[in-house]
Parts: structure tokens; sequence; C-alpha cells
């Protein structure tokens, strides 16, 4: 019991003194405090979870550091490549007839049709990318289940499109409903 007070104790200065300096670094990288926050708390998480020795600062300094960097460069670099996805693989979709944006808000329309929790589940595993066994986990589900939900949903919306809908686009549609929920909560 004294070993995980000293742990918690010791992960707990360890926190106080890093957290701020780590999350300046994030902001200087991503030019945005509140994920800067969300990036630099995940890394301490995974610091905390892996429970290693705490008592070099210098080396603790070094690894957040270099976490912290990677983690906004990553977040940066996933943000390119969907913004060059939305502009081009959404082009060559959306047919004569109707534009990227009114693919996606049809898409956008079926999925919200979707029951609750079969659109929570749809989220987690295209958004996410959650397996099916981690899905069943955190929603303390069978895995057949999980997958009943998953077959159901991609059925529904390939019926009412006429056509399978890529997972990309599943992908845009649901990290945009996140996003604006994020949104409206602020």
């Amino acid at each position: 019991m004294d070993t995980q007070r000293k742990q918690l104790s010791d992960f707990q200065m360890l926190f106080e003194n890093f957290y701020p300096k780590m999350v300046e670094v994030a902001v200087f990288y991503l030019h945005d405090l509140p994920l800067a926050e969300d990036i630099v708390s995940d890394i301490f998480v995974k610091l905390w979870e892996n429970k290693g020795d705490w008592s070099d600062w210098d080396n603790v300094n070094g690894y957040l550091r270099n976490a912290v960097k990677n983690s906004c460069l990553n977040h940066l670099k996933h943000q390119q490549v969907k913004e060059k996805f939305e502009q081009e693989y959404l082009y060559d979709l959306s047919t004569e007839e109707s534009s990227p944006e009114e693919y996606l808000d049809l898409v956008s329309k079926l999925v919200d049709q979707l029951p609750p929790q079969r659109k929570r589940i749809l989220e987690m595993s295209v958004v996410a990318s959650k397996s099916n066994q981690e899905i069943a986990n955190a929603l303390g589900l069978s895995i057949n289940t999980v997958k009943d939900h998953l077959k159901k949903a991609y059925a529904f919306l390939k019926e009412k499109m006429k056509e399978e809908i890529p997972k990309q686009i599943l992908f845009v549609v649901l990290f945009r409903k996140q996003v604006e929920g994020l949104a409206l909560e602020h």
C-alpha cells in the first residue's frame, strides 16, 4: 500500500510540475488551448498507466516533450489528411446532380435515423476505430449484439442510399457530428 501511495504522490508532483509546461509546448504546435490540454492529458494518462520510474526528472521532461511534440504533429497530420480527403475524395464521389456537401448531408440525415445505441456503436467502430470486442466491453454488451447492430446499421444505410456508403464517408459524417456535438457543449 505504501508503494501505491508513493507512486501516486510522485505522479501528482510530476503532473503539477510538468502539465503547464507541456500544455505550452502543445499550444505552440496546435494554437488551440482546449485541444492542447486534451492531448497533454492523454499523455499523462498513458504515463500513469505505464507506471514507470518518475524520479529521474530529466528523462521524464525529455519523454514528455517528445510525446507532446509527436502527438501534436500526428494530430496536425491527421487534420491535413482529413481535409485533403474531404476536398478530393468527396468531390470524386459526388454525382453531377449533387455536390459533395449534399451527399454528406444526405448520409448525415440517414445516420440520424438510426436508433441511438446503433448510432453510438457505429461511431465507436468507424470514428474511434474500436474493435467489436472493445465496443462490447465499453457498453456492457455481448460481441454478437455489437456485430448485429453494425450489420443492421450498414444494411439500413445501403438500402436507403441504393449503394454501399464507403467507410470514409461515414467517418467524415460521424466525425463532424462529434465535433458539432462538442461545439454545442461549450
